[in-house]
């Protein structure tokens, strides 16, 4: 059950951290959707669900410039030493 609430957590805050940078941008789903090259729709269940396929979550990385360990984890790099302590 550990696995399960830490999945939780992690969808919700990267939903947060994406709409966080739209607002930072002046873009809206509408655009980053049109960006990315998916419908609206799919956008909004990325920022309310956390679900997201993986070719979408680099698409979104690219288009907003961040990186991955950002949109996931709110850092811009994870050091080597902290992934499994």
């Amino acid at each position: 059950m550990a696995y399960k609430g830490m999945t939780d957590r992690i969808p919700c805050s990267m939903g947060k951290r994406i709409d966080d940078l739209l607002y930072q941008r002046n873009l809206n789903m509408n655009d980053l959707a049109k960006m990315i090259g998916v419908e609206r729709k799919t956008i909004y269940s990325i920022i309310e669900n956390g679900k997201c396929k993986l070719e979408n979550f680099i698409k979104i990385c690219q288009v907003l410039n961040v990186s991955a360990d950002y949109l996931l984890f709110g850092v811009e790099r994870l050091e080597s030493g902290n992934i499994g302590e």
